[in-house]
């Protein structure tokens, strides 16, 4: 059998279900042949197809998967005095739907428990589910907002600050390779009387 006709692929130890005349696949060969047709070149690669197929299958992964049941996979009660939890430095790829190229870099969460802690492995997790798909950079920290409240954790306050590079900009349009988007997104329980010193704690506390 050739490795073109296998209808499913490995990566990190997991496999990925690839079909041999999926959207995807008819897809990737149309760009390929486009590419090249544009460039005025014959490149007869039937293994490049393949790979874009299942590079797209791995990165848009986040699909069909509940950021909330992630956050509610790991929670329990917060016994200590609260206080401001926060995430740094939580590395992540996307694409952008505006221009199909990659950004990435960091996401930083921080929130105020009511009852309840959530897993530190949850909070990576929460955000490779969300990043791995077309996205942009603002939708990302609303999601995870989203997710973090519409959970069982029921969370004070969440805070989210993401910094990343756009390939968008960095290999077109403006070129400017070093430039480096910053968002920052806030939630708060209105019921909680949340301590508006929490917001600029959380900031200050980012290294």
């Amino acid at each position: 059998m050739s490795r073109s006709s296998l209808n499913s692929t490995l990566f990190y130890g997991g496999t990925v279900k690839v079909s041999k005349v999926s959207p995807l696949h008819a897809a990737a060969q149309a760009l390929w042949l486009g590419l090249t047709e544009h460039c005025g070149i014959t490149i007869d690669r039937d293994d490049t197809v393949r790979r874009v197929e299942e590079s797209f299958t791995e990165m848009l992964d986040g699909y069909g998967k509940n950021p909330v049941a992630v956050v509610n996979q790991c929670l329990f009660s917060a016994t200590e005095p609260r206080s401001l939890v926060i995430a740094q430095h939580i590395e992540f790829f996307s694409l952008c739907e505006h221009h199909l190229l990659p950004f990435y870099g960091e996401v930083h969460i921080g929130y105020m428990p009511s009852a309840k802690l959530v897993g530190l492995s949850k909070l990576p997790r929460v955000v490779d589910v969300i990043s791995r798909r077309l996205q942009v950079q603002e939708r990302i920290a609303s999601e995870i907002i989203n997710a973090m409240v519409k959970s069982d954790l029921k969370p004070a306050s969440v805070y989210v600050k993401i910094d990343s590079k756009h390939l968008c900009c960095g290999m077109r349009g403006a070129k400017k390779p070093d430039l480096v988007m910053t968002t920052f997104q806030s939630w708060h329980d209105l019921g909680a009387s949340p301590n508006p010193n929490n917001e600029e704690l959380f900031l200050s506390l980012l290294k």
